[in-house]
């Protein structure tokens, strides 16, 4: 695991502990509040989730440093239907960003119930596709995630607006450390490890991928001076048939 990303995932977990102290911080006021009890309470479950994707990050991670050792993981599968991986990865970011809410809720349309073998550190790919997302969305933005497949392949769909993807970007994108030209014009906050690890995790441990599908400009407008379009990202995960 490089500096970088050691340094990345620090902070990430700082965040969440973060969040995580401040919600626990519960004044004498606010005990017989029942409304707002419950909401701390599913945003300590959110965060809870979000470190739980962070953990799957760290097991892959730690796996990938010696081949032989990811190679034994991907033997000891699992089955797990795919909609269930990715709707808790979705439920966890309901609640992200140093505790503040998505302005729009995750929209989540389930049209597949298919069944994959997989390690068990897949849930910090969607985590870290729907984060990114987040992060790029427009303020009051939706983000559409569908599951659907081919009989052979399950594919989850994550749409949004975000900056636009140049032509010679829609690749260089998955390469560690890059991010595109808009995107960081944008001013949003990005490592630039998010995709890249994704894609490799879906390649080398579960015989997938992760794909820029669709860069829609049809409906392209400017934010700040910055284009935004509609962009669609895919992972395709092998399914049992």
């Amino acid at each position: 695991m490089s500096t970088y990303d050691v340094t990345s995932y620090k902070h990430d977990v700082e965040n969440f502990i973060s969040d995580l102290a401040k919600l626990a911080a519960i004044r004498d006021n606010e005990r017989n509040n029942a409304e707002l009890m419950f909401s701390r309470l599913q945003a300590i479950n959110s965060i809870s989730r979000g470190l739980s994707a962070k953990t799957a990050f760290l097991r892959y991670m730690e796996l990938s440093e010696v081949e032989t050792d990811l190679a034994i993981e991907q033997r000891r599968h699992a089955l797990t239907p795919v909609i269930e991986r990715v709707s808790y990865a979705a439920r966890q970011l309901n609640y992200l960003h140093h505790g503040k809410t998505i302005a729009r809720p995750v929209e989540l349309v389930r049209e597949t119930y298919g069944d994959f073998y997989g390690p068990d550190f897949f849930e910090f790919i969607p985590f870290a596709v729907i984060d990114n997302a987040v992060k790029y969305k427009l303020r009051d933005g939706d983000i559409k995630i569908k599951t659907h497949d081919s009989g052979i392949d399950g594919f989850v769909d994550i749409s949004s607006f975000g900056p636009a993807i140049l032509e010679d970007e829609r690749e260089r994108i998955f390469q560690q450390g890059s991010r595109g030209k808009f995107a960081i014009e944008a001013g949003r906050v990005g490592s630039g490890i998010g995709l890249y690890h994704a894609r490799e995790a879906m390649r080398s441990a579960f015989g997938g991928d992760l794909l820029l599908v669709r860069s829609d400009q049809s409906n392209r407008f400017n934010v700040d001076g910055v284009p935004y379009d509609y962009h669609t990202f895919r992972l395709k995960v092998p399914l049992i048939v």
